[in-house]
């Protein structure tokens, strides 16, 4: 299984917008074949305006099938000018391996 973590800087004041605009998008695609989880992460103590996104991967093609939907849906470039005005320069873009410990 594999994590994509990505963090975005979100502009002060921004960061309940662009939390729903990522729910409406996730809603609006619908269940994407190729994601099996996602998660916003908010931090609560941390780095102030940080947004994190991940996403579960069974492999990296379907990493790759998943991002091809996300930029591919005939809604994207709408999404992404309303997200790239809330969102600062910078970020992380993180593929981790994870490891069961327990079922």
């Amino acid at each position: 299984m594999l994590v994509n973590r990505r963090t975005f800087m979100v502009k002060p004041g921004k960061m309940d917008e662009v939390k729903k605009l990522v729910v409406d998008y996730a809603r609006e695609r619908g269940n994407l074949s190729s994601g099996s989880g996602q998660r916003i992460l908010t931090g609560l103590v941390g780095p102030f305006d940080v947004l994190v996104l991940e996403s579960d991967h069974e492999n990296l093609a379907a990493y790759e099938r998943f991002w091809a939907e996300v930029f591919d849906h005939p809604s994207a470039e709408a999404f992404f000018q309303k997200w790239n005005m809330c969102i600062e320069s910078g970020g992380t873009n993180e593929i981790w391996e994870e490891t069961r410990i327990m079922p």
